[in-house]
C-alpha cells in the first residue's frame, strides 16, 4: 500500500435499510476519530443514516472517496445487518481497501465479529490510545507487528480468525473535534423521544465522561468500558457546549453520561460555568444515578436550566435491587425525596424500571408497579430484563435453560426490552409483555392532567399519543 494514499473513510450505514428507527445524533465516534487521525490521515465521514442513503447511493458515495481504510464502528448487536452490509458495500467499491470494525459489537462478540468475510481487523475495548499506531502499522504493510498487536482480530495465512487480547484498557480523554461532521442535520430532526426532542428546538447530545463502575446484571458496561469512569475535562464540556450554541444556535441539550453526578466539584463547575455565562439554555439529563442528588445539586441544576431527568430506580424491591440486580444502594429509600423536590423545582421526571430477572417472583415485580405508581413521577418507563452479550443476566439464563432454544442475539425475534425471552416458574414472557404494556397505560395515564403532561414531554399532540397509547395495548409496546 503506497503511504502518498492515506485516505481513511468513517462509514455509518442507514439503519432503515433493514426497517430500524434512525438515530439522529451526532456521531462522536468521527469527532474522536478526527482528533486522533486528522494528522496522520485524509479522514473523510460518509454517514449514510443522517443522509438517509441508499445501499447503491452508499456504494458510489465509497468508490468517489477512493478509501485505502473504511473505519466502522458497531454500537449495538441489533444493527448486525446494517454493518454486515456495509462491508460488502466497501469491499464493492474498493476490493483492496482494509476494512476495521471497532466499538461494543466487535469487543462483545469477537468470534462472531470476525465471521464476516469482508471484515479484515477487529478493534476490542477503546480504540483511543491504539487506533493511530495501529493505522500507521497497516499503512507500513507490517505484518509481523501488525498481528502481535494486543486487542485486536485479523486472519492468518490460512484464513482462519485470530483474537489477540486486549492487554487493559487505555485511559487517554480525547477532546472531540466537529470539523468534519455538519452537526445541522442531526440537532434539527423531529423526535418523540422526552429526552431529545424538539420542543426547545434543536437538540445535540452532551456526553462529558463515559464508563461506569457499577456491575449490573443486565448491563455490558464493565466489558466495554473496564469498570472505571472516564471524565472529560471542564473547559472541553464548556467548549463543546459554545461550539453548539455559537455556531448551531442550539439551546437545547441532552446529557447522555452514565455517570455525570459522580464527581461533586467536577459537575458543580460544569453547572456554575453555564449559569455565570448565562447561556440561556435547557438541558435535559438521562441515566440519573438518583443516590448522588440532593436539594442543593438539583436547585443548581435548575438554576443552569435542567427540565427533565430520567433515573435508573430499576426495581421497587429492595432484594431484587440488592441480590438480582446488583445495586446495593438506598436508591428506594431516596427517590420519593428527589421526586418531590423535582416536583417543586419543575424538573420532569421519567423513571426506569425493569421487571423479569431470573429469580424474581411475580409478587416482586408486583412490587415494582406499586412502587412506580406511588413515586408519582411525570413518566414512567418499564422494561423486560433482556439478555445482552458478555453479562450476568444471559450466562445465568443460558445456564440454567430459561432461554428459548433458538435464541440468538441475531435474530429480530429477540430484540428489544419490550418482549421478554426469560422463561421462569413465576413467569413467561407473554405474560410479562403484557402486564408492562398495560401497567405502563394505567399508571402513566391516570387522570387528564397526567396525560397531558407525558404528551408535552413526549413531543405528541393528545391525537398522536391516544394512537400511540392504543398501538402499546394491541402490540405490547412491539413498536419496531
Amino acid at each position: 500500500m503506497a503511504n502518498d494514499r492515506r485516505k481513511a473513510v468513517l462509514f455509518i450505514p442507514n439503519t432503515r435499510w433493514y426497517d430500524k428507527r434512525p438515530w439522529m445524533q451526532v456521531p462522536y465516534v468521527a469527532a474522536i476519530l478526527t482528533t486522533l487521525l486528522k494528522d496522520s490521515v485524509e479522514l473523510s465521514l460518509i454517514d449514510a443514516n443522517v443522509e438517509n442513503l441508499s445501499m447503491e447511493q452508499s456504494r458510489e458515495r465509497l468508490k468517489g472517496a477512493r478509501p485505502d481504510i473504511v473505519l466502522l464502528s458497531g454500537l449495538s448487536v441489533e444493527y448486525h445487518e446494517q454493518y454486515r452490509k456495509a462491508f460488502e458495500l466497501a469491499k464493492q467499491a474498493d476490493p483492496d481497501c482494509v476494512t476495521v470494525f471497532g466499538g461494543i459489537f466487535p469487543t462483545l462478540m469477537p468470534d462472531e465479529a470476525m465471521q464476516d468475510v469482508n471484515v479484515d481487523y477487529i478493534m476490542i475495548g477503546r480504540a483511543e490510545g491504539r487506533l493511530p499506531e495501529f493505522i500507521d502499522m497497516i499503512f507500513a504493510g507490517d505484518k509481523n507487528r501488525l498481528h502481535a498487536f494486543a486487542g485486536i482480530g485479523y486472519r492468518n495465512g490460512n484464513g482462519e480468525a485470530v483474537i489477540n487480547p486486549h492487554a487493559g484498557f487505555h485511559r487517554q480523554v480525547v477532546k472531540p473535534d466537529f470539523s468534519l461532521i455538519d452537526v445541522n442535520g442531526y440537532v434539527t430532526h423531529k423526535s418523540q423521544d422526552f429526552l431529545s426532542n424538539s420542543i426547545h428546538g434543536a437538540n445535540a447530545n452532551i456526553m462529558t465522561s463515559t464508563g461506569c463502575p457499577l456491575d449490573c446484571s443486565f448491563c455490558a458496561s464493565r466489558t466495554v468500558t473496564g469498570g472505571k469512569v472516564l471524565f472529560r475535562p471542564v473547559e472541553d464540556v464548556i467548549d463543546e457546549f459554545e461550539f453548539y450554541i455559537n455556531r448551531h444556535g442550539v439551546r437545547n441539550f441532552t446529557i447522555v453520561d452514565e455517570n455525570f453526578l459522580a464527581n461533586r466539584k467536577r459537575v458543580e463547575a460544569i453547572l456554575n460555568a453555564i449559569i455565570e455565562r448565562d447561556y440561556g439554555i435547557v438541558w435535559q439529563m438521562g441515566n440519573v444515578a438518583l443516590w448522588h442528588l440532593d436539594d442543593e445539586l438539583l436547585e443548581l441544576m435548575k438554576r443552569a436550566g435542567c427540565t427533565a431527568i430520567s433515573p435508573s430506580i430499576e426495581s421497587g424491591d429492595p432484594y431484587v435491587l440488592k441480590e438480582l440486580i446488583g445495586k446495593p444502594l438506598k436508591i428506594l429509600e431516596k427517590a420519593p425525596a428527589v421526586v418531590a423536590k423535582c416536583k417543586e423545582l419543575d424538573i420532569s421526571v421519567a423513571a426506569h424500571f425493569v421487571i423479569g430477572l431470573p429469580d424474581e417472583t411475580w409478587e416482586q415485580i408486583r412490587r415494582t408497579f406499586s412502587y412506580a405508581e406511588l413515586l408519582d413521577t411525570d413518566l414512567v418507563v418499564f422494561h423486560i430484563a433482556t439478555p445482552y452479550p458478555k453479562t450476568a443476566l444471559y450466562a445465568q439464563a443460558k445456564a440454567r435453560k430459561l432461554l428459548p432454544e433458538n435464541f440468538s442475539f441475531f435474530s429480530p425475534e429477540f430484540y428489544g426490552t419490550t418482549r421478554g425471552f426469560i422463561t421462569t416458574e413465576e413467569f413467561t414472557p407473554f405474560e410479562l409483555m403484557v402486564m408492562r404494556a398495560f401497567e405502563w397505560d394505567r399508571i402513566n395515564f391516570k387522570t387528564p392532567e397526567k396525560t397531558a403532561k407525558v404528551a408535552r414531554m413526549m413531543n405528541f399532540t393528545l391525537e398522536e399519543l391516544e394512537h400511540h397509547r392504543r398501538q402499546t395495548r394491541v402490540k405490547c409496546g412491539v413498536h419496531y
